[in-house]
């Protein structure tokens, strides 16, 4: 059993209409992110560090204006090994899709033997602000961007 922690958190918008983000976002699997791991998992390469995780989509749902999936990021060596659990969630944002990620981390994923936790926190936001930035960029790439949308897509930032 390992312990989790609150305190991750990004966002950032997708110029893509809110229906076509919630179309792909609701794609059983995702397999337009990352590369094909094991059992329907995903994997991914995620923050500066390149660091690269098992990611499992448990569930999506579209209720009204807001579609929330829970995304599970597995260590790759130790076959589901829960590293960070989050949801995110997609809703309209005028012309396009805003993305927002919140969630929990373990408190040893820093490896930092004195066991603190903010050094945790701040590696797995800098992983998430990876994830939904891929997120984004895949949406656009497979959806593009609504008509009228010429500006470039809004960096993340921290919560």
């Amino acid at each position: 059993y390992t312990e989790l922690i609150q305190g991750v958190h990004a966002e950032t918008i997708t110029f893509s209409s809110y229906e076509d983000a919630c179309e792909i976002a609701l794609t059983p699997g995702w397999p337009w992110l990352g590369a094909a791991g094991l059992q329907g998992t995903r994997e991914v390469e995620l923050g500066g560090a390149r660091r690269r995780f098992r990611l499992r989509v448990s569930e999506a749902q579209a209720r009204g204006h807001t579609t929330a999936c829970t995304i599970e990021l597995l260590e790759l060596d130790r076959l589901f090994t829960l590293r960070i659990r989050v949801a995110l969630t997609l809703q309209p944002n005028n012309s396009g899709t805003r993305l927002t990620v919140g969630g929990l981390v373990v408190r040893d994923l820093a490896g930092d033997p004195n066991g603190d936790p903010e050094s945790s926190r701040h590696l797995a936001n800098e992983y998430v602000r990876s994830l939904v930035e891929q997120v984004a960029e895949e949406i656009e790439r497979l959806k593009g961007r609504s008509e009228g949308t010429t500006r470039p897509r809004v960096p993340t930032r921290p919560k």
